[in-house]
């Protein structure tokens, strides 16, 4: 009995290893080989019933059978159905926004958006919009800003209500008063740009075309020359008068100029001009035109000179040769104002000096640190010049000079160098002694610096000037600074000697 139940039960238990040796299975017919099947899995699909196993747990066949665990597929994984259903929570939310967005976002009402506030000159962001939805009779529209400077408005609304509601808007009042004549161009431009960026752009766009652009040389045209009315007749020819109107020399042939008063300005007088065809006609054709130009009077074809830098807009100063200390070792020329000539004998000579052409401005001294030393000398000379309408720049040849504060004295337009900008011709020392004309000119509001046709001063002085704009300093004819300096005498740097201040 034993024997019989072993050998039941054993035929009970599942045959793990497969078929037997013999290909036969246990019920003694032949077995199908198992080739990539499961083992474990049952000859008949339709009796596993995935819903007996809830949440992957393990259950025993009905007859007790010690079977391994079954596994959802993974398609049917908890963590592979949560993060399908989030992907697809996320689509949702991400075409819901973008719809709505679409739909809210306001049309630019390019028709009347007015840019410019009529008030404080700047871009309005106030814009007229119309009602769509209102009622056929309300010819009222709403008028508002917001920080991105438009607003939608229907194609339909109204036209009349939005003239109304820009009625009560600066913008309206800039319109009305016909603030630019502008104002249809600059629509047309923000009308395709939109966007802030665009609509700023536009309007510095119109700012530029309606704003007077800067003065250049070409631009600028000094008065004709000769004015009959301030030339008279000498024994010499014909001598600068002040006009019966009262206008005078050195303000009708002046470079106009118009002085910013937060800017410092510098002058600059490049003189001895005339003698060297070839310096003459650089120093015109490649200085700027605020850049003064003085003239020799000994000089071949003066009459032209001056109609071509007058024409290229330089102001031009007539020099007047007189003693220096070491004459007649250094001799100006023939007609030197000397300390040792009768006052009417210097003023023939005078005569003759400012009878050599017209259109210039002033006069200032060549060489001379002996007569500009001399008041009793220097004050008949001065005086003559002030009765002709004529400015005056005190070369400063010596230190000991008083023709810049007997100047002041007789209330004569003047000047007063500062600085000679070659006595050492290199280009170091020409870029110190102009920047130091920057330091002057920052502390006193102005400054006046002279220096002589060296190709070197030629070509430094038209690289600097070049760069005073970005440095906040006005480079101005020397007219401008008349009266500027009053009686001051220039502040000597260290190292400055005598010879240095004779100049050349």
């Amino acid at each position: 009995m034993a024997d019989d139940d072993e050998t039941e039960t054993e035929d009970d238990e599942p045959h793990l290893n497969g078929p037997s040796e013999s290909g036969e299975d246990a019920d003694g017919g032949e077995s199908e080989p198992h080739f990539g099947r499961d083992p474990y899995a049952d000859d008949d699909d339709d009796d596993f019933d995935f819903d007996a196993m809830p949440g992957g747990e393990e259950e025993e066949e009905e007859d007790g059978g010690d079977r391994p665990p079954r596994k959802k597929p993974g398609w049917q994984s908890p963590i592979f159905i949560t993060s399908v259903s989030l992907f697809l929570i996320l689509v949702g939310v991400v075409v819901w926004v973008g719809i709505t967005f679409e739909e809210s976002e306001p049309e630019p009402v390019a028709s009347n958006t007015v840019p410019i506030d009529p008030v404080h000159g700047e871009p309005s962001t106030s814009t007229v919009t119309a009602d769509a939805s209102s009622d056929a009779d309300d010819d009222t529209a709403d008028t508002s800003g917001d920080d991105d400077g438009f607003f939608g408005d229907d194609e339909e609304g109204d036209e009349d209500s939005d003239v109304s509601g820009a009625e009560n808007s600066e913008v309206a009042d800039a319109t009305d008063a016909g603030h630019t004549e502008n104002a249809g161009a600059t629509e047309d431009a923000l009308a395709a740009a939109p966007t802030r960026e665009n609509q700023v752009a536009a309007i510095a766009k119109h700012e530029e075309a309606v704003a007077p652009a800067p003065l250049t040389d070409d631009d600028i045209k000094l008065a004709p020359s000769p004015d009959p009315a301030l030339g008279g007749r000498g024994s010499t020819g014909g001598l600068p008068v002040v006009a019966p109107d009262g206008r005078k020399a050195w303000q009708v042939y002046s470079r106009p100029f118009h002085h910013e008063e937060d800017r410092p300005v510098i002058a600059i007088l490049l003189a001895g001009l005339g003698l060297s065809q070839s310096a003459t006609s650089t120093a015109i054709q490649q200085l700027p035109g605020t850049v003064t130009l003085g003239f020799a009077p000994y000089a071949p074809r003066l009459d032209d000179w001056i109609q071509e830098a007058r024409a290229a807009g330089h102001e031009v100063f007539l020099e007047l040769p007189m003693e220096p200390f070491d004459y007649p070792n250094s001799d100006p020329g023939p007609h030197t104002l000397l300390t040792t000539l009768d006052p009417l004998d210097n003023l023939a000579r005078l005569d003759w000096l400012l009878s050599r052409f017209t259109g210039y401005v002033g006069v200032t001294n060549f060489l001379g640190d002996k007569f500009t030393s001399s008041p009793d000398s220097l004050e008949p000379i001065l005086h003559d010049l002030q009765v002709r309408g004529l400015m005056f720049l005190d070369a400063r040849t010596s230190r000991n000079s008083v023709a810049a504060s007997m100047a002041a004295t007789m209330e004569m337009p003047r000047a007063l160098n500062n600085r000679f900008l070659d006595n050492e011709a290199s280009r170091v020392a020409i870029d110190a002694r102009l920047f130091e004309l920057e330091q002057i000119a920052k502390s006193e509001g102005h400054a006046v610096g002279v220096g002589f046709p060296y190709p070197v001063t030629i070509e430094r002085l038209a690289r600097w000037a070049a760069t005073l704009e970005n440095k906040g300093i006005t480079l101005a004819p020397m007219s401008a600074v008349a009266y500027l300096q009053g009686d001051q005498t220039a502040p000597a740097l260290d190292g400055d000697t005598e010879d240095e201040e004779q100049g050349h």
